[in-house]
């Protein structure tokens, strides 16, 4: 009832939680069963609950969302970005506003999404497409157009695909299995 989902938008729904119809194409497969694990583990002011849910159903839950909609993320996580880009990305982080809506470790505002573990969960090419234009990416999207040139979004995409906190595990299923999606 939280989320949009292919072959739901006709369900009555609050709608609080984001649109999961793109979810392969923002988010590494790795990070949902993590997240459905414990939510607040990743994100402690979350509003998603907690549904303690059993490994078998994480698994089943992730194959399904992975399945369904225009999920055409591929692959683990790339190659490190250049440390040049990284510096030059943590740079504009810090001086073109980005502080004034998000934090990373306790230091910024609450606005937005605390971007501490972003980067174990967000592709980079995710990144650079709503940096380049979060309202076309999301319409109704509260994030600005930071009006950045190509270089800039590489090099801010660069250092928010650094931020993690752990290397996430490998997955133990296929997240494009239909049968495990279907149990």
């Amino acid at each position: 009832a939280c989320h949009k989902l292919p072959g739901f938008e006709q369900e009555a729904a609050v709608r609080i939680g984001p649109n999961l119809n793109v979810l392969g194409k923002k988010v590494y497969p790795e990070w949902v069963p993590l997240w459905l694990k414990d939510p607040h583990a990743y994100r402690p002011a979350t509003r998603m609950p907690n549904m303690l849910l059993g490994d078998a159903e994480r698994r089943a839950i992730s194959a399904y969302l992975f399945q369904a909609g225009n999920n055409t993320g591929t692959g683990p996580a790339g190659a490190e970005p250049a440390p040049a880009d990284v510096a030059a990305g943590k740079e504009l982080f810090e001086t073109v506003g980005c502080l004034g809506c998000h934090s990373i470790a306790g230091r910024g505002s609450k606005f937005g999404p605390e971007l501490t573990r972003v980067g174990e969960k967000i592709r980079p090419a995710y990144l650079l497409e709503w940096l380049r234009d979060p309202a076309k990416v999301q319409p109704g999207a509260t994030m600005p157009s930071l009006r950045l040139s190509p270089q800039e979004i590489r090099q801010l995409a660069a250092f928010l695909s650094t931020l993690r906190q752990a290397p996430l595990p490998a997955l133990d299923f296929d997240p494009q299995d239909r049968d495990l999606a279907a149990r």
